[in-house]
């Protein structure tokens, strides 16, 4: 399995050419390259590019939503994918003028000789952009459109891209923004922790999760000071990969390009990095867990409110696995509590006899 890049381009044509040239010095290395914010019309080099890379073994997919409002800023979205481990069978266009979405449909070829005779495995790339000034609408209608799009067969989704969003889920180390919101009242850091919510929510209802983060910022930016630009790197964590739970199987993280200390604000690459684990089929990947919460009684949620006092904290941050979990833990708890009672009343009962 390879890695898939992505990373956006600020509509900048040196970065584009810098982001083509990775596939034409690694042909082989990654899956696909996912490019947000590309600029409206392409130099003649990074045409020459595109060229280059389409004539190899690579096929390029483009669109454009073009705003009439604001014909400087278009959104546009590319995605390059390696024909030789995969192909598309079809590609599909989400969203509107402020937030977007490029979804290929790919079918990964069999590799693996022990894999031969079963079926190629197929996934859902999601090439997203949300633009800073996206209303919730906006993101609500993309966000359902996707989900349509892959036929809520979002057990299957890779979502990657600039969500311009912030939200304790995938950055709960810098709540910055979500501060300024509530003691400011800034719309821009309202608008942006609303984006989040709505992503989050979004992420619980199709059992989407953030790949593990490295703890780094994926956008970069240098705050101000005596001299120009001038002062540490800070920077915050817009740039989200979201998995469902078989494609976690095939993609378990990401890893952060380095930051460019002369530029004052940049998008870092992101690589969506290919799982190690041996790719299985069949009921071993599930996980079977007894789930008896139907014998619990009425009259046993006190002794469930005791015993698991310590377990009902921080459920909104848990996986479904990490839940069913819990829910397991605590009935285990309430039954062994319950036994434990029927049995001491039972010798009560024997001892008055």
């Amino acid at each position: 399995m390879k890695p898939i890049l992505f990373q956006n381009i600020d509509r900048e044509d040196s970065k584009l050419r810098s982001a083509l040239q990775r596939i034409i010095d690694e042909p082989c290395k990654y899956l696909a390259i996912l490019l947000q914010d590309c600029p409206k019309n392409l130099s003649p080099e990074a045409e020459q590019q595109l060229e280059t890379i389409a004539a190899t073994n690579w096929t390029i997919y483009s669109s454009s939503w073009l705003d009439k409002q604001d014909e400087s800023t278009p959104i546009r979205l590319i995605s390059i994918i390696n024909i030789d481990l995969c192909i598309a069978n079809r590609h599909t266009k989400a969203g509107n003028t402020k937030a977007a979405s490029l979804i290929l449909d790919i079918e990964l070829a069999n590799t693996d000789d022990q894999l031969t005779n079963q079926p190629n495995r197929q996934f859902y790339l999601a090439n997203t952009y949300i633009k800073p000034k996206a209303s919730p609408i906006d993101t609500k209608t993309l966000l359902q459109e996707i989900a349509k799009t892959v036929d809520y067969k979002t057990s299957r989704l890779v979502s990657a891209g600039d969500l311009n969003a912030s939200s304790a889920l995938w950055e709960p180390q810098n709540l910055d923004n979500n501060t300024k919101a509530l003691k400011t009242k800034n719309k821009f850091y309202a608008d942006k922790t609303q984006r989040g919510v709505i992503i989050e929510r979004f992420a619980a209802r199709h059992n989407l999760k953030v790949l593990p983060q490295t703890g780094r910022p994926t956008y970069t930016f240098i705050e101000p000071g005596i001299g120009e630009n001038s002062g540490p790197i800070k920077g915050s964590l817009i740039d989200i990969a979201l998995v469902s739970r078989k494609a976690n199987r095939a993609w378990h993280a990401v890893k952060v390009g380095l930051a460019i200390k002369e530029k004052s604000r940049q998008h870092l690459t992101i690589e969506i990095l290919a799982s190690n684990k041996k790719q299985q089929s069949g009921s071993k990947h599930r996980r079977v867990f007894r789930y008896r919460p139907q014998r619990i009684l009425p009259y046993d949620l006190i002794e469930l409110k005791i015993k698991t006092s310590k377990l009902r904290n921080n459920w909104r941050l848990c996986t479904r696995d990490a839940v069913i979990q819990r829910l397991e833990t605590m009935t285990n708890l309430i039954i062994e509590t319950t036994k434990r009672l029927q049995e001491t009343k039972a010798r009560v009962c024997l001892t008055r006899h």
